[in-house]
């Protein structure tokens, strides 16, 4: 179910991430709408999976939280944790997570690390059940794998749903971590 302002919180974050990105550079060239209409058409697929009611999803390289913001404020229970090793985008994450009402900015948490630097005394620091997660990834760069960067942290073992794009359809791919 969708809250009655979502639309009106995702016009308020985009202009944050525009605003943001014009100084900080935190998105790629592709327009901010038109990234957050692609993320939100995928978290659709997403629920058809994924329970929401007492879960937790893991925005993995969260960026400027494009997969987190819109799912938090579309699903009154959802808890949503961004890990995200840039120290610009993570302060984004932040800045935007303080600038929600209560109800929605208590269910936020950022880790400034790598995924694979997330360990389990750091969820529980944060109240967060690794078995109640549901890793999602709108991208992921960089020499090492998904799968090599995900194999000593404590979410191994995993789903882990990749965001992708074909014939102009917006998804999420299921993948199971197998270290």
């Amino acid at each position: 179910m969708v809250s009655k302002d979502f639309n009106e919180q995702l016009r308020t974050y985009v202009e944050a991430v525009q605003g943001w990105d014009r100084v900080h550079r935190i998105v790629g060239k592709t327009p901010v709408g038109q990234l957050v209409a692609e993320s939100v058409e995928a978290l659709e697929t997403l629920w058809l999976e994924v329970p929401r009611e007492g879960a937790c999803l893991v925005d993995v390289g969260a960026g400027a939280g494009l997969l987190g913001f819109p799912a938090l404020f579309a699903h009154p229970t959802l808890e949503v944790l961004f890990v995200e090793p840039d120290t610009k985008k993570a302060a984004f994450l932040r800045f935007f997570a303080t600038s929600l009402p209560e109800h929605q900015s208590t269910r936020i948490k950022v880790l400034n690390q790598n995924i694979q630097d997330v360990s389990r005394e750091t969820l529980q620091t944060n109240n967060i059940q690794p078995e109640s997660c549901c890793l999602c990834a709108r991208a992921f760069s960089g020499s090492t794998s998904l799968e090599q960067a995900m194999e000593p942290s404590v979410f191994a073992k995993h789903n882990i749903y990749i965001f992708r794009s074909q014939a102009g359809r917006h998804f999420f791919e299921k993948g199971v971590m197998t270290k």
